[in-house]
């Protein structure tokens, strides 16, 4: 199907503008910029307002009702660590002052993804780097709001199941997205900031010799993985980066998914409506480097998709929802950390498993059902 996006007059339409600008003036709302959450306060058990740094100013803020954590998996986390709520052992390590021993961090999952094969097309209908940086899109882009600036760049997505899956009565374990550019197609420093791939690597892929080639590429999505990593603190200031470990591909099954997820996209890029425009694989996608002592074959694909894995930023699962009994569990099924009063975690870190797909809208369907339990709280 093609790609659903949130756009509107030519640019994403994120939650701040559908939600927050529209009620940017209402006097029970305050909204502060450039400002650093570090901890949350507590009076015994129960969660009293914030620290945060803004500006070189450290400042606090207290709740009257409850204090509300939206950081995301990765953020919410952290601040919590930071706050006393977490596993015992490692805070004590920190000396940092237990408030609650609760298995905040675990349960990381993210989807990893693969940005390979890249299909070359003799039509010229693809995104080249001329096109999309010249004036004349920047002119259409600012003047009607269209393409080729106004769009997300993937063009069409699927869901599927790798062998035998189907039968089990699952849902699809791999999405795949077509994308209209390659890594090379912009630059060699857009790959790295994008992907985060090592700079000798993507030298010696020589990604960038395919400036101005049209193609499309394939990006394989690992939808359910097996592998589940964790978030640590490195230190107790606030403004260190806490550790991320996803432990990718740390179940064998994971590699082999992703490779049958390539297989998919090879054989679908000889479907006749692909043939009819030129389509065939790029010849770089038998040279990558660290794989080539690999013939073409399973070998071969295993160790692009361990060479080329990137995130594409679907963490979740670090404060993970669930029933009383349920010793891995940080948040209740009404979002409230567990073993302390007043506080509630309303992001992506809560969801128990992580979602077959995009995680964008159900974030959003998480904080409207939040926002309603809140409410009833309020009324109660």
């Amino acid at each position: 199907m093609k790609t659903q996006a949130n756009i509107r007059g030519g640019t994403r339409a994120d939650t701040a503008k559908v939600f927050l600008k529209p009620a940017v003036n209402r006097p029970n709302l305050h909204v502060l910029t450039n400002a650093h959450v570090t901890k949350v306060m507590f009076e015994g058990k129960r969660a009293v307002g914030l620290q945060f740094i803004h500006g070189a100013e450290k400042k606090q803020t207290r709740a009257s009702r409850e204090v509300i954590l939206s950081a995301g998996a990765i953020g919410s986390p952290h601040i919590l660590l930071l706050s006393g709520v977490g596993p015992k052992e490692q805070l004590d390590q920190l000396n940092i002052p237990l408030v609650a021993d609760l298995p905040v961090g675990k349960h990381l999952q993210d989807h990893v993804a693969l940005f390979y094969p890249e299909i070359l097309i003799e039509k010229n209908i693809s995104m080249i780097k001329d096109d999309l940086l010249s004036f004349k899109a920047k002119v259409k882009w600012d003047m009607l709001a269209k393409a080729p600036m106004a769009t997300n760049g993937l063009e069409a997505i699927g869901f599927f199941h790798t062998a035998g899956l189907e039968k089990k009565g699952v849902s699809p374990d791999m999405q795949l997205l077509m994308s209209v550019f390659g890594l090379g197609s912009i630059d060699d420093d857009f790959t790295y900031n994008w992907l985060g791939f090592d700079r000798k690597f993507i030298k010696d892929a020589k990604f960038s010799t395919q400036v101005n080639r049209h193609l499309f590429s394939w990006i394989q999505t690992l939808l359910q993985p097996k592998s589940v990593g964790d978030i640590r603190l490195k230190t107790i200031d606030p403004l260190d980066y806490p550790l991320i470990d996803p432990r990718y591909y740390e179940n064998e099954q994971d590699v082999k998914t992703m490779v049958e997820g390539i297989k998919i996209a090879m054989r679908l890029s000889e479907a006749a409506a692909f043939k009819a425009i030129g389509a065939k694989v790029n010849p770089h996608a038998w040279t990558i480097p660290g794989c080539t002592q690999h013939r073409k074959g399973d070998k071969y694909l295993e160790c692009v998709a361990r060479n080329m894995a990137a995130t594409i930023y679907h963490p979740t699962g670090t404060c993970k929802m669930g029933a009383s009994n349920d010793p891995s569990a940080v948040v209740d099924p009404q979002l409230r950390v567990r073993g302390v009063e007043g506080l509630r975690v309303v992001d992506a870190s809560i969801m128990p498993e992580i979602v077959a797909g995009n995680t964008h809208a159900p974030v959003i369907m998480i904080a409207e059902k939040a926002a309603d339990m809140i409410r009833a709280a309020v009324k109660n």
